[in-house]
């Protein structure tokens, strides 16, 4: 079976877990949350730091947002009581609870978090359980132990068959059980040029023969031309009962890596969190309107690429995609943003942070306490620091308001943003030397790039510390090579780089037209990257949060002439189908519709209006426009479709046409632009202007949203 799949019983076997406390009924909404960050028998230098992290983020989710009761919310990490630590014991006794305690219609969600791996299928013959790789998954709870010759078993390991059955008994009371799985089950621990680590454990370490391994996987090339299955694995979804629903959420695909790494990004302060379990998070917690969880997913994927990870690519299965998550169809319209006074009144501080999408620079009005005769806010503040859940803030002169004294402001003032700053969105580059010989080189490239990056119009900085940077430029003798965030694997073992990964590296020779061949690389990347940050959920206005409605269509004609097909966007497309896209008005009013796609190596094309050609881009309420058709051409990675609408001027006539942003040259004439997005985008891709945020009023008359999808090898005729 392959890895997600393990993920996926992993997570249901947590699932018990999250009733050791002896809940005698059910409330509706439970949630297991494990976390394995230490393990008794292995290698201290293979531990992790963030699975802790992962599991109060998820528990501190699940109880303000979606009002889990905390009693119903069982975690399992070390930093619990003994019959809370996650050993193997612990977790069946829990997954054994639950299932007792659940009812038809619950919710129950469950987090996986740490190391997995693999083991020889222990029942290779089973046509019900085909494991095309020979190899069952495991998940490692803290207790792991090493191979056992005898039983031909990982000692303490749970493994994904019995995990199945564990599973099937909860959803076989009618409970919905979303899974959500931040572990990897194979490969080699490694660290990137972030110091991310992987959450992988290798089969070696585990102390797994080769030759038991080889003949595993010898054996299920004999059983698979024989079973009807071949090639398939039946995992532990199973969409054909009546039981009770299931989503799952994974971090990577089974030949993906999955990172624990320092975030927030952009936070003052850093602590380490898994990747997926942090932007799960922060997508729902910045989300002001339900979503599914397909639309989970994609907007998952897009907070990936706007940290400049190309991978790893999240998947989503299940009986119940297109549900709402957790069932939550309205959300509370008054703010939830309160103001409180740390021990000293004069310090004042906000419950949101960096998952809200609060940065620095962003200025909120504070109103007074519930019950005063005037709604009218009393002053303002800005944000000066950030963490993770919340934000330092200090009174400041705005929108006519003077500034206040901080003792001004009674704690548990209601708080809204009214002007969201989104920073310099500059790409951060690192140079690293592969030998201490190449220091000089490596400090007069970094001066080089300095000089650069000092001229008007530069989207690039440069900063000490690979840990630092979006981008690393790595120097050897011959030759340099730029990778992202997510594309040098090196072990924590020896310090050796493991693999190279074509897909995400550029490669360069080290000569006197480096310094510059960098420069203008990274401009091109910096500009597809800046448009992808503005159209993620970096913040509300980004996912039309507003009047301005607009959903998009992707279009597949199998034959000329017939009506097209609408695909999936999480199916993605094949090489050489024809596709098109279709921009829908879903609002009251007309709307000027953009249409810019970023390929794999970061070009920007003008899809719709095409630049140069006088061209009607405005879609009227309850109206749609087409692209051309065209052919899908070979990719490795996704591809990307920014759409920007505009609500029309009903008083100008002027229409609003964003492919300007396509053009390959910043020294080329763009005309004057005058609303605040236009500003606001000019200073993103081009550094030019000193538009650095939008007030409310700007955000309410447009959207701007991204859509990623894959691009998968031709089909042959016999896999149609």
């Amino acid at each position: 079976m392959n890895s997600r799949w393990l993920a996926l019983a992993f997570i249901c076997l947590c699932l018990n877990a999250t009733f050791v406390c002896g809940a005698d009924k059910s409330t509706g909404k439970h949630a297991l949350l494990v976390g394995v960050t230490k393990y008794f028998s292995i290698d201290n230098r293979r531990h992790l730091a963030g699975p802790a992290n992962d599991v109060r983020l998820i528990r501190d989710l699940l109880a303000d947002r979606y009002g889990f009761p905390k009693e119903q919310v069982v975690t399992l990490s070390e930093e619990s009581k003994p019959d809370r630590r996650p050993t193997r014991a612990n977790i069946e006794r829990e997954f054994q609870n639950l299932a007792k305690v659940v009812a038809e219609g619950d919710e129950v969600v469950i987090l996986l978090a740490g190391h997995g791996s693999q083991q020889p299928d222990d029942d290779p013959e089973n046509a019900d359980d085909p494991e095309p790789d020979g190899l069952d998954e495991i998940f490692l709870p803290s207790d792991i132990g090493a191979w056992d010759g005898n039983t031909e078993k990982v000692a303490n390991a749970i493994c994904d068959d019995e995990l199945r059955v564990w599973l099937a008994e909860i959803r076989r009371k009618g409970a919905f059980v979303w899974l959500i799985v931040d572990a990897c089950h194979s490969g080699t621990i490694a660290r990137g040029a972030s110091s991310d680590v992987s959450r992988q454990m290798p089969l070696r370490s585990l102390g797994i023969p080769a030759q038991s391994i080889t003949a595993a996987r010898a054996e299920a090339q004999v059983v698979a031309k024989r079973s009807p299955h071949a090639g398939y694995d039946v995992g532990v979804i199973d969409a054909s009962t009546q039981d009770g629903g299931l989503v799952a959420l994974y971090a990577a695909q089974s030949v993906e890596q999955t990172p624990e790494t320092l975030l927030p990004v952009d936070g003052d302060n850093q602590d380490w969190y898994g990747l997926l379990s942090f932007v799960v998070n922060q997508v729902l917690s910045r989300t002001t309107t339900p979503i599914t969880y397909r639309e989970l997913l994609q907007r998952i994927r897009l907070e990936y690429l706007a940290q400049n990870r190309y991978s790893p690519t999240p998947l989503l299965e299940g009986t119940d995609l297109d549900q709402v998550v957790l069932g939550q169809e309205v959300f509370a319209e008054r703010s939830r943003i309160l103001l409180s006074h740390d021990d000293d009144p004069e310090k004042l501080r906000i419950n949101v942070g960096v998952l809200h999408g609060i940065r620095k620079g962003s200025k909120l009005a504070v109103y007074p306490l519930a019950g005063a005769v005037e709604p009218e806010p009393i002053g303002h503040v800005n944000v000066t620091a950030t963490d993770v859940l919340d934000s330092v803030v200090e009174p400041v002169e705005f929108a006519g308001l003077p500034k206040r004294g901080s003792a001004d402001f009674p704690a548990s003032s209601r708080c809204e943003v009214v002007f969201r700053d989104y920073g310099d969105l500059e790409c951060t580059l690192a140079v690293v030397a592969a030998s201490p010989n190449l220091a000089p080189s490596k400090t007069a490239l970094e001066q080089q790039l300095k000089e650069l990056a000092d001229n008007k119009g530069s989207l690039i900085r440069i900063v000490e510390g690979s840990s630092l940077a979006e981008w690393t430029v790595e120097l050897n003798e011959t030759a340099a090579y730029l990778s992202p965030r997510t594309g040098r694997l090196i072990s924590p073992e020896n310090g050796q780089e493991l693999a190279e990964d074509s897909e995400s590296r550029y490669r360069h020779p080290n000569d006197d037209e480096l310094a510059l061949w960098l420069e203008e690389t990274l401009q091109k990347v910096a500009k597809a990257s800046n448009l992808i940050k503005m159209a993620t959920g970096s913040s509300p206005v980004l996912f039309g949060d507003s009047n301005v409605k607009v959903e998009l269509e992707m279009l597949r004609y199998k034959e000329p002439g017939q009506e097209p097909e609408i695909v999936k966007w999480e199916d993605g497309v094949h090489e050489d189908d024809v596709v098109a896209f279709r921009a829908k008005n879903l609002g009251r009013l007309a709307v000027d519709v953009t249409m810019l796609f970023i390929d794999e190596n970061f070009g920007i094309y003008d899809v719709f209006p095409k630049h140069g050609f006088q061209a009607d881009n405005r879609i009227a309420p309850q109206r749609a426009a087409e692209t051309r058709p065209t052919k899908v051409t070979p990719a490795s990675s996704n591809e990307y479709m920014v759409v920007i609408a505009v609500q029309s001027n009903i008083v100008s006539s002027r229409q609003y046409d964003f492919s300007w942003l396509a053009q390959p040259a910043i020294s080329q004439v763009r005309g004057e632009r005058g609303t605040p997005l236009e500003r606001l985008m000019e200073k993103a891709v081009f550094a030019e202007g000193t538009t650095r945020g939008l007030k409310p009023l700007d955000i309410g008359s447009h959207a701007v949203r991204a859509i990623s999808w894959k691009v998968l090898p031709q089909l042959n005729p016999k896999d149609e």
